[in-house]
């Protein structure tokens, strides 16, 4: 008897777990109205198990490792059943720290890298320009972290969602509203039904708290949004490659990155808010700004 698999959310992780249930030998139906949105068409992309360790946070650390571990092969296995790019880039990621403060930080950054067993190299600030002749002559502190690498996602996504869809993956393009053990409502009012064999994923993101049916009581996902800001800024082509790395720094202890692509264009971010979706004039600023300040 065959398995069947009903993963509701179109970002990056629920088409990755469309994909895995499809080399698990399910068949797969994606509930999702407008894949690659939210969070997946605005994100980074780094997969940084390294530079995004968190103080007091140690329990991430072995997890993030092997995220980071496995990606390498997850790109590939995806690569045998669509054409489209995926982003995937290995030149790995620099630390930076902007001034005198910002460089104690990075310093005690990297000694807390190294107690966790994380692979980091601290560089002068001359050779890390001879890497990366793109970096401002005023940072004060750099480190090196070859295995922290990095995908576009919005490429990613799309190049999962094509491999799922050559795969016989059912696309239902609309909105879930519950969840029972015998079916997956939908605000049309249309159900699909839970087979005896099968099993119901939930990786809608944010949009998982409007979900219903699956627990009694008070909602156990207790969601709130994380907004950021993200630029993306096309370099002249005289200037390509602005950098190979990805750049990571603080500024006056803000945190801020630059991402190169492969189509001849940097992503900005990091900016973080819970007060409001809609960017900020004075965010943007800081962003140029910070990043102008270590590239």
């Amino acid at each position: 008897m065959s398995r069947h698999a009903v993963v509701i959310g179109g970002g990056i992780i629920g088409l990755a777990t469309c994909f895995e249930f499809q080399e698990a030998g399910f068949e797969v139906t994606l509930i999702e109205p407008d894949p690659i949105s939210g969070a997946t068409h605005h994100a980074g992309g780094m997969l940084a198990p390294t530079a995004e360790v968190q103080y007091q946070q140690h329990e991430l650390v072995p997890l993030m490792r092997e995220s980071a571990q496995l990606y390498p092969d997850l790109i590939r296995r995806v690569g045998q059943h669509t054409d489209l790019p995926t982003g995937y880039r290995t030149e790995g990621t620099l630390l930076i720290g902007a001034d005198r403060a910002d460089g104690q930080h990075l310093t005690e950054l990297i000694d807390y890298v190294k107690a966790a067993d994380l692979d980091i190299e601290p560089l002068t600030t001359r050779h890390a320009r001879q890497l990366e002749p793109g970096l401002s002559p005023r940072i004060v502190k750099v480190a090196a972290i070859d295995g922290d690498h990095q995908l576009d996602p919005r490429l990613f996504a799309r190049a999962l969602y094509d491999a799922v869809l050559s795969r016989g993956a059912q696309h239902i393009r609309e909105a879930v509203e519950t969840i029972t053990p015998q079916a997956v409502g939908l605000t049309s009012g249309k159900r699909v039904a839970v087979e005896s064999t099968g099993v119901v994923v939930l990786a809608a993101g944010l949009g998982a708290a409007k979900i219903t049916g699956w627990f009694d009581g008070e909602h156990p996902l207790q969601l709130r949004p994380v907004y950021g800001d993200i630029v993306r800024v096309r370099v002249p082509e005289a200037l390509q490659p602005l950098t190979n790395r990805v750049i990571r720094g603080f500024v006056e202890d803000r945190p801020i990155y630059v991402i190169p692509r492969d189509d001849g264009t940097v992503t900005i971010g990091a900016t973080s808010r819970e007060d409001s979706p809609h960017p900020r004039t004075s965010a943007i600023h800081d962003l140029l700004r910070d990043a102008i300040r270590i590239v």
